[in-house]
């Protein structure tokens, strides 16, 4: 029995802000009870780089989390101090510029008056995360400022550094590939998906990190990974990880989305 989680942000606490409203976070203490939960009932974690084990099949959950924020240090701490493992799907550019757009443009509605429900809304589902998913960094400051009058955020989230990648590999979390810039590879052409793919694994291995967790799609969004390389596919059969949805695709792993309102006490039970 397998169960693939998908999170984003562990934030100390819970608060109305971009994140919770879109189930892209959880409180610190909700993220400690779905680590009791899995304790209690026994489940065993693993990652996409663990062979299979028949002999200790038995329940395996792979705790996975997206983008590479920084306040998954305090998470990261909490599964190693546990002896637990855990999986990271990061985005180079995110770490590298220690910025997002989706995540500034979040800071700048969160800390604005009035903001109009639409635009609050566009952004978590709608036309406006549409349009900045597939916006490089500089674009969207050129955007910024000639729309908003504004700079950077000084509250927008951060990003791991590539030092902390490198020590929190090293203790044991397992990397993989989440995008160059989380840009959606069905919208990418096959040379641009490809030198996006191997530039990115190209860089972990400069990091240290000789063996890449798989890959795992931007926004969910589906895309074949056959005839893009050797690299790419080999990557590819170390795992490819989607969002909670099914795929026609049987390779794609779904994974199950963690909130802050998801019962951990039930997903871990067995009947």
């Amino acid at each position: 029995m397998n169960k693939t989680l998908m999170l984003h942000r562990v934030l100390p606490r819970r608060v109305d802000n971009y994140y919770f409203r879109r189930g892209t976070a959880i409180s610190f203490d909700h993220f400690r009870r779905l680590l009791d939960a899995l304790e209690k009932h026994h489940w065993r974690s693993v990652t996409p780089l663990c062979p299979p084990d028949r002999a200790a099949a038995g329940r395996r959950v792979c705790i996975t989390f997206d983008d590479g924020y920084a306040d998954n240090a305090a998470a990261f701490d909490e599964l190693l101090a546990r002896d637990l493992r855990a999986t990271l799907f990061v985005v180079k550019d995110f770490v590298v510029e220690n910025f997002s757009p989706i995540d500034d443009m979040a800071a700048w509605l969160d800390d604005a008056r009035d903001v109009p429900a639409e635009l609050t809304a566009s952004l978590e589902t709608g036309r406006l995360k549409k349009i900045l998913r597939g916006m490089s960094a500089q674009r969207y400051r050129r955007f910024r400022a000639r729309h908003f009058a504004a700079g950077d955020h000084k509250n927008a989230a951060r990003f791991l550094t590539e030092q902390q990648l490198t020590d929190y590999h090293r203790r044991g979390i397992a990397v993989g590939i989440h995008g160059k810039s989380h840009c959606v590879w069905s919208r990418l052409p096959a040379a641009q998906l490809r030198a996006d793919i191997n530039e990115t694994a190209r860089w972990l291995r400069e990091l240290g990190v000789a063996q890449i967790a798989g890959l795992c799609f931007p926004h969910g969004q589906y895309r074949s990974c056959a005839n893009l390389g050797g690299t790419i596919e080999r990557l590819a059969a170390v795992g490819l990880f989607g969002v909670e949805k099914k795929y026609p695709d049987p390779a794609v792993t779904p994974r199950v989305w963690v909130k802050q309102n998801t019962n951990v006490e039930q997903l871990f039970a067995i009947d």
